[in-house]
């Protein structure tokens, strides 16, 4: 495998076998996507924008970037991609369908969607697959939430839409979600929702809840419909999804607006009344750390070896990314060590998916990092 800019990857002599694409907002994505058809044809391509940049083993940096299969790797890739205007679930499954007809037993399935229906996107995906396929990947992202996000594939680009990619190896495919952050004392139960609306928690409006357990950390923004994701990104709201030896897995979810006067929070993930919440923490230095440890993490089933990976990607959330942006470049360093300086791509997410270690099935959260990697031999 081999990563580089999208004028060098086109200028390679040999055709790729695959292309994992990711670029900011300003990049013409259509006019990028032609010039691969004209130059290679309809090859498998993926991919989604990103926020502020794209992580590359150079550094994190706008513009566009690829990585590529090479034969040599033996990992193939079959994409499917469609709209999600209307009828999202019927949508997907009808493409998760053809993609599994294409190729029935894929290791891995790496996921892009535009926000605001992740959880009926994985709902589609995973009866196709017997819920037995790890799920992971993240939602496309734009710079400043004005929607200007877009998903890929070689046909084109969606505004409200999915790409979805499976990924199938000679070699092993490892793949890993974590969120990083910590639980608090702070607990409550969930007593009135809508879909990604928290209206109240302990019976009490959700937004003072909130605010009351982060030290008054959304004051100025109650009873107004208001922005909060800067004073909330260290500070999530985490569900326990399972144990695993007595220890808790958080999915963690992003407060993302004060919804007016009645006071409720705006997520970025979907809940249920009945559910628990905890306060999450989190630290700049556990956000930059966390990218050596999903990579450990996904690497447990792994002999130990010397030996150096293919190459991987990385998804890694938008908000993490804005709330320690000024130590961008030792996350990207982190992460480059770990995979042992092997070729990577990685993507500033919305929203991330994945099947965490020791759960059973696939999820969407936010403020989360994974990786899919692939193995040499």
């Amino acid at each position: 495998m081999r990563v580089d800019t999208v004028d060098r990857i086109l200028s390679l002599q040999q055709a790729p076998s695959w292309v994992v694409l990711y670029c900011t907002v300003e990049v013409d994505i259509d006019g990028i996507i032609g010039r691969f058809r004209e130059r290679w044809g309809e090859i498998p391509l993926v991919g989604c924008s990103s926020f502020h940049g794209v992580f590359t083993p150079s550094g994190f940096a706008r513009g566009a970037f690829a990585l590529v299969g090479e034969a040599e790797d033996q990992v193939e890739m079959v994409v499917e991609a469609g709209e999600t205007e209307r009828d999202v679930f019927d949508e997907v499954q009808f493409g998760a369908r053809a993609l599994s007809k294409a190729m029935p037993r894929p290791d891995v399935l790496l996921l892009h969607a535009t926000p605001g229906a992740e959880e009926t996107v994985i709902k589609a995906i995973d009866p196709v697959f017997s819920s037995t396929v790890p799920i992971f990947g993240g939602s496309a992202a734009d710079d400043d939430l004005s929607g200007r996000w877009r998903v890929f594939d070689i046909h084109g680009a969606h505004a409200n839409g999915y790409v979805l990619a499976g990924f199938r190896s000679k070699k092993k495919v490892y793949g890993e979600l974590l969120g990083g952050y910590l639980a608090t004392r702070h607990a409550g139960v969930v007593t009135r929702a809508r879909g990604r609306l928290v209206e109240e928690i302990d019976g009490r409006p959700a937004a003072e809840v909130y605010n009351e357990w982060s030290n008054g950390s959304i004051r100025e923004a109650l009873g107004k419909r208001a922005p909060i994701l800067g004073e909330t990104s260290l500070y999530p709201v985490g569900r326990i999804i399972k144990k695993v030896l007595g220890v808790p897995i958080h999915l963690l979810s992003h407060p993302a607006f004060v919804s007016g006067p009645e006071n409720g929070l705006e997520m970025f993930s979907e809940f249920s009344e009945g559910e628990e919440l905890f306060l999450m923490r989190g630290s700049e230095e556990a956000l930059v750390k966390r990218t050596s440890m999903v990579v450990r993490q996904a690497l447990t089933p792994r002999a130990q070896t010397s030996r150096p990976l293919s190459g991987g990607i990385l998804i890694y959330c938008g908000g993490c990314v804005g709330a320690i942006e000024s130590r961008i470049d030792a996350v990207v360093e982190e992460f480059r060590v770990s995979v042992q300086e092997a070729p990577f791509i990685g993507v500033a997410t919305f929203g991330e998916q994945g099947w965490a270690r020791g759960t059973d099935g696939n999820r969407h959260g936010n403020l989360m990092c994974d990786v899919v990697l692939f193995d040499s031999v």
